[in-house]
């Protein structure tokens, strides 16, 4: 299969049509979006997993050193909060990622599926306000 920038193809009528060529593009945005956003919370899901950690630590030693007894669910609450902080703020990062990315990625996909970045522009626009 040719790809879209193969003179070949170029060479050869249309056989995808411009509808096809948009919704192929638009699929792809749909791709970058997720897989971005996937990868910022993975990576915050693994930070705050050893933050979670750290957090578990120092509040155990905050109540030994107050007190000389520990409770573990004061302890287990300051990990959860410490993992549900990094990963809401892994999730405002990808978010923040894809929206700064979204139109440098547009102009890849008009130039590679050769479709109007307008068309492109406006759906990611749509989609972006769900």
């Amino acid at each position: 299969m040719h790809h879209l920038r193969d003179p070949v193809y170029r060479e050869t009528v249309d056989r995808l049509g411009e509808d096809e060529r948009e919704g192929e593009a638009v699929r792809m945005l749909g791709r970058w979006r997720d897989r971005t956003k996937a990868t910022a919370l993975a990576i915050g899901g693994v930070v705050g997993v050893v933050l979670g950690s750290i957090g578990y630590y120092v509040m155990q030693e905050i109540q030994f050193d107050h007190g000389g007894v520990a409770s573990i669910k004061v302890s287990i609450t300051a990990a959860m909060a410490a993992w549900l902080a990094t990963f809401v703020a892994s999730a405002f990062i990808g978010r923040r990622v894809v929206l700064a990315r979204t139109t440098a990625k547009l102009g890849v996909l008009a130039r590679d599926y050769e479709v109007p970045i307008e068309k492109l522009r406006d759906i990611a626009n749509m989609v972006g306000k769900l």
